[in-house]
C-alpha cells in the first residue's frame, strides 16, 4: 500500500493475456481497513508524506474494496 504519486487505476490488459488474482488480497484489504481509520494528518506523519498525497491516500483507503473487482 505504498503512497504512490501517480496511479493508473484501470490498465488495459494487452491481447492474449490472462489476469491472474493477488496473492495477499485479504492482507491488503486487511491493512487498507486499518489505514482508513488515520486522519490526514495521522497518514502525514505516519509515511512522511505531503499533505496532497496524505488527502488523496486517505480517499484511498476509505474506497479500497468499495469499487468494481478488476477485472
Amino acid at each position: 500500500l505504498s503512497p504512490a504519486k501517480t496511479l493508473n487505476a484501470s490498465p488495459a490488459i494487452p491481447a492474449g493475456v490472462t489476469p491472474t488474482h493477488p496473492a495477499f488480497a485479504a492482507d491488503a484489504k486487511r491493512l487498507a481497513a486499518l489505514l482508513a481509520k488515520h486522519d490526514e494528518a495521522e497518514l502525514m506523519a505516519l509515511m512522511d508524506i505531503s499533505p496532497k498525497l496524505a488527502a488523496l491516500n486517505a480517499e484511498r483507503y476509505r474506497a479500497f474494496g468499495k469499487t468494481a473487482a478488476y477485472p
